[in-house]
Order: C-alpha cells, then structure tokens, then sequence
C-alpha cells in the first residue's frame, strides 16, 4: 500500500511539473476568466430579475451558457496537454 502512494505523489508532483508550462499557464487562466465572467453573470441576473427587459434576461442567460461552454473546452485542451504530455515522456 506504502508503493501507491508514494506512486500517487510522484504522478502528481509530474502531472504539476507539466500544467507550469507557458501556454498550459494561459489555457488555465482564460478558463478561470470565463467561468468568473459566467459568475458574475449570474450574479447580475439574481440582483436586477425585476429590472431587467425578458429579452435582455435571455441573452445574459445565453452568455452565461456560451462562457460555461468555453470553461469547459479549455480545461478539458489543459487537461488534455498535460496528460498528453506526461504519458509520451513516461513511455520513452
């Protein structure tokens, strides 16, 4: 039991080695902007439902949806860079 997580820390101390390269730094950052921006939306929308026009409401709603939508594909290319990564060179 002692090999796996000895094994466990060294992947992760790898896996943490691979995510500090430039471009995975910018693909983690955009992520973390677009799920705030998809925050503060949603924010706005629960401070100003009585204020806001319907038509105005459902666009922020679709925006909401569109910046989730990118969080997701940019962690999902970081997530993809790393692994990749650490998988070619573990195998050579």
């Amino acid at each position: 039991m002692n090999n796996f997580f000895e094994r466990k820390q060294e992947m992760e101390n790898a896996l943490r080695n691979y995510s500090n390269d430039k471009l995975s730094k910018r693909l983690k950052h955009w992520a973390f902007v677009s799920i705030a921006l998809c925050i503060i939306l949603l924010i706005l929308t629960i401070v100003l439902i009585h204020i806001l026009s319907a038509t105005l409401l459902l666009l922020i709603r679709g925006f909401v949806g569109l910046f989730a939508i990118i969080f997701v594909i940019l962690m999902a290319i970081f997530l993809y860079r790393v692994h990749h990564s650490y998988w070619k060179d573990r195998n050579n």
